[in-house]
């Protein structure tokens, strides 16, 4: 026999022809239309068929099907004690998990409902958000398989330098290989002030070993809140599921929401202790959480470099990737942290510490 022929996908048109034709064959669903949604960097589909609807994500090739078995064993167990998560469906083959060519996809029951765009969260929906956070920690921590992030090697590797030095001066070099406009001074000018602010990270180190961690969704935001009737209806997407610090993931949520955090300059420390205090209804954090969470999130900020590679690579293409208006805003936020984390998290702390 020959070999089989590989298939060629050329344009999205020719993707969603054959994602149409594998959903027909394996799951029966004979699809009426089809519609790409811009959700994060997956390519994801809301599907239409007779009298229902679907939701089909191909997934990143970074992902492996380890890994979004996980996911959907989470979001079982999660929906079992009574949360509303994704819900997959299994194939005709009784698997949940399609392997194809073209990528690796899946199909939930479609939860209807609206997000948030980032900075524009309504304040009542931040602090259901916390409460449910607060839930989501308690349910997994049953669970031991976990990934751990900002692991204390983590910690420690961060503050040696070298390969953060390494990484900051590897784009700083690629940039200045672009041709002169606003974007290459900017990402030099940021690149190069990271360089600078790197040999003082390890006096930010201060016992983070000590905070608070527990198993998490990992990646919790307003794109992950499907919203109805002015609550969050459902939490989606656990596929980066690890173990974290709590006021990473905490500090992290509310900046993504709120208007004030908009710019990268502000964070207003009465509104997030607020914030704190509907996670605090159904969970706990301890006083070093308190006095050291800000400087925790400057220390996870200051080395990155996420963003500005993926710009200055599509960029060589012909490519525009928006991406790197997200690492400009965290390299703000970054700079405002530098000044200001010390006062925030005394702030965080001595209020927090009064009501507990």
């Amino acid at each position: 026999m020959g070999q089989k022929e590989k298939i060629q996908v050329k344009n999205i048109a020719d993707l969603e022809v054959l994602l149409i034709n594998d959903i027909r064959i394996k799951y029966g669903i004979q699809v009426l239309n089809i519609k790409k949604m811009e959700l994060g960097t997956a390519k994801c589909y809301e599907i239409n068929a007779d009298k229902k609807k679907y939701f089909v994500k191909i997934y990143q090739k970074k992902h492996d099907c380890k890994q979004i078995s996980r996911e959907i064993r989470i979001c079982d167990y999660l929906k079992k004690r009574g949360m509303s998560v994704s819900e997959y469906i299994k194939n005709s083959e009784g698997n949940y998990i399609n392997i194809q060519e073209y990528g690796i996809f899946t199909v939930q029951n479609f939860i209807d409902g609206i997000t948030y765009e980032k900075f524009h969260v309504p304040m009542n929906i931040l602090y259901q958000s916390g409460e449910i956070l607060a839930q989501i920690h308690d349910y997994l921590d049953k669970i031991s398989t976990f990934n751990v992030d900002f692991s204390p090697e983590w910690i420690r590797k961060m503050a040696d330098g070298d390969e953060n030095m390494i990484k900051l001066e590897g784009v700083i070099k690629s940039a200045e290989k672009m041709p002169d406009h606003q974007m290459k001074s900017i990402i030099i000018e940021d690149c190069d002030w990271k360089l600078k602010m790197l040999p003082e990270l390890s006096k930010w180190k201060q016992n983070f070993g000590n905070l608070t961690r527990k198993n998490s969704h990992g990646d919790y935001n307003t794109y992950q809140w499907i919203c109805e009737d002015n609550k969050i209806k459902a939490i989606i997407d656990f596929g980066s599921c690890s173990n974290v610090p709590v006021v990473w993931e905490l500090i992290r949520s509310y900046t993504y929401a709120v208007s004030e955090c908009a710019k990268g300059e502000k964070v207003d420390a009465a509104s997030y202790c607020n914030y704190l205090q509907y996670y605090l209804r159904n969970s706990t954090l301890s006083y070093d959480d308190l006095q050291r969470g800000f400087s925790f999130y400057y220390y996870t900020l200051l080395p990155s470099t996420f963003g500005y590679k993926q710009y200055i690579e599509d960029y060589k293409k012909g490519q525009y990737n928006d991406l790197i208006e997200f690492a400009l805003w965290r390299t703000r936020m970054c700079r405002y942290l530098y000044s200001h984390a010390e006062f925030l998290d005394e702030y965080v702390y001595k209020k927090i510490k009064m009501e507990l």
